[in-house]
């Protein structure tokens, strides 16, 4: 319909009249009602609300509460990743992916040297191997003796045992002469001259130009350690020499 405004204009629509026949130019609420799942943040949950539901395992329409969980399935594709960064310096296993193909890489990185265990998503190493031989050091250790450190004060003490002695005189000319065999066990032998040539004291091949100097002086000695065999020469003539064994 049309109908003149007051300004002189004139509007086309469609005019709603109340029961009496006057226009009706507002409207208020009511009739409908307010949507009852709706309220005031923290408030109760109105009972009469609106309700999300699943159909649950015995076909019927069930509600979701926190005693009744609305239950969700994940895909086969859908994998769980966290915030960190990803390794470097490390390839990954064939057919690992995600979290769990990173502890599979770790497991077979470590399982290479170290004996290792793998439960579900867990890396246990069961044992270390043998240090390799040469000269490997891990850390320092502290020994007690008595209660108290070992130190230049406080030594850990050694005790050696040798109650044999073999004594014997050699007379050593300008080839050389053995003055003692290799004994297993022996602690030390002495060797002293008995006058005033020279000689020379050495393994079985000693020469004049090679052996150790072992002065033309009556009682003059030298003491060697170990159980090698022992050999002497003189650079001309013959000169004897006595020896005393302690094994």
């Amino acid at each position: 319909m049309e109908w003149k405004n007051p300004d002189g204009s004139v509007s086309r629509g469609i005019v709603i009249e109340d029961g009496a026949g006057n226009k009706v130019t507002s409207f208020s609420g009511g009739g409908g009602g307010s949507n009852a799942s709706v309220g005031a943040a923290g408030s109760t949950a109105p009972t009469s609300a609106t309700e999300i539901g699943f159909v649950n395992a015995l076909g019927n329409l069930a509600a979701v509460a926190p005693s009744n969980p609305l239950p969700v399935t994940f895909s086969a594709g859908v994998t769980t990743t966290d915030s960190g960064a990803a390794i470097t310096g490390a390839a990954m296993p064939t057919g690992g992916s995600g979290l769990t193909g990173w502890l599979s890489a770790i497991w077979s990185k470590l399982s290479g040297t170290l004996s290792v265990t793998w439960s579900g998503q867990s890396v246990g190493v069961s044992s270390l191997p043998s240090l390799p031989a040469g000269a490997n050091v891990i850390g320092s250790v502290n020994l007690a003796l008595g209660g108290s450190a070992v130190s230049q004060a406080n030594p850990v003490a050694t005790t050696e045992t040798y109650g044999n002695l073999a004594t014997g005189q050699i007379s050593v000319a300008n080839s050389a002469s053995q003055i003692v065999p290799a004994r297993a066990g022996r602690k030390e032998v002495t060797i002293a001259n008995h006058g005033t040539t020279a000689v020379y004291i050495g393994g079985s091949a000693v020469t004049a130009a090679t052996g150790l100097f072992l002065a033309g002086v009556q009682g003059q000695g030298i003491t060697i350690t170990g159980g090698a065999a022992v050999y002497a020469i003189t650079a001309s003539g013959s000169q004897t020499v006595s020896f005393i064994e302690v094994y």
